[in-house]
C-alpha cells in the first residue's frame, strides 16, 4: 500500500509581531491534513503619550508712553504802582534856649555881649545897648528880642554900631517885630549878610526904628556872640 506523503497545512497568516504557527500534525493516512490556524499575534503596546508642549514665553511688556509736556507757568502780574509820597510836615523849629547868667569872659565861647532893656517900639530915636563884661573885639552870632510888653503892629527897624543909623548895619531897617505875641516869645532877628564873619570893635550898639509902633510897647534885646579879645 502506497504511503501518501504528508501534506503541510497552509501557513497561517503572520500575526503582527506574533510567532510563526506550529506545523500541523500528520493526518491519518489518506486524509488531507488540515493545518491549525496560527494564533493571532499579540497587540503591540499602546504608543507613548506625547510630552506636554512647552508653554510659550509671555509677551514683552509694551514700552511706557512719553511723559506729557508740563504746561507753561502763568505770567506774574505787574507790581502795583506805588502811591505818591505824602507831603513832608513842616516841623516847627524850637526856640533857642535863653543864655544863662554871664560868667567870666572866656575867649571863643558864645555868650551875651550887649543888652538893651525896656526899648520903646513907639520911638524912632536911637536907643543904646551896652556891653555885658569887658572885651574889645568880638563876633556877633545872633540877636534876640524878648519880653514884649504887648504885641507890636507897625514897628520896623534895625541895629547899628553907630548913632543915627551909622557904622555897620547889623539888622536891616525892614526888620519887623510883630512876631512878639507874648512876653515869653523869643524872636531871633535876621542878621545882615556877612555879619557873622566880621570882627567888630564898637563899644556901644544902637537900636533905631524907621517905623514906630502906634501903641507904647517895650522889648529887651540881647546880642549873642564870641569874645575875640
Amino acid at each position: 500500500m502506497a504511503v501518501l506523503a504528508d501534506s503541510k497545512g497552509p501557513t497561517g497568516a503572520t500575526g503582527a509581531t506574533g510567532p510563526t504557527g506550529a506545523s500541523g500534525a500528520g493526518g491519518a493516512s489518506g486524509a488531507t491534513g488540515v493545518g491549525a490556524t496560527g494564533a493571532a499575534g499579540a497587540t503591540g503596546p499602546p504608543g507613548a503619550v506625547g510630552a506636554t508642549g512647552v508653554t510659550g514665553a509671555a509677551g514683552a511688556t509694551g514700552a511706557t508712553g512719553p511723559t506729557g509736556v508740563t504746561g507753561a507757568a502763568g505770567v506774574t502780574g505787574a507790581a502795583g504802582v506805588a502811591g505818591p509820597t505824602g507831603p513832608t510836615g513842616a516841623g516847627v523849629t524850637g526856640a533857642t534856649g535863653v543864655t544863662g547868667a554871664t560868667g567870666p569872659s572866656v575867649g571863643g565861647e558864645q555868650r551875651v555881649l550887649f543888652k538893651g532893656t525896656g526899648l520903646a517900639l513907639n520911638s524912632t530915636a536911637d536907643q543904646v545897648l551896652t556891653k555885658v563884661g569887658s572885651f574889645s573885639k568880638y563876633a556877633i552870632t545872633g540877636i534876640w528880642a524878648v519880653n514884649a510888653s504887648g504885641t507890636p503892629v507897625l514897628a520896623a527897624g534895625g541895629l547899628y554900631t553907630a548913632a543915627s543909623k551909622g557904622g555897620t548895619n547889623l539888622v536891616a531897617s525892614t526888620q519887623l517885630y510883630t512876631g512878639l505875641t507874648a512876653s515869653d516869645v523869643i524872636l531871633p532877628l535876621t542878621l545882615v549878610g556877612g555879619i557873622v564873619t566880621k570882627a567888630l570893635t564898637a563899644a556901644l550898639l544902637y537900636f533905631s526904628l524907621t517905623v514906630a509902633n502906634t501903641a507904647a510897647v517895650t522889648i529887651d534885646l540881647y546880642v549873642i556872640g564870641v569874645d575875640l579879645s
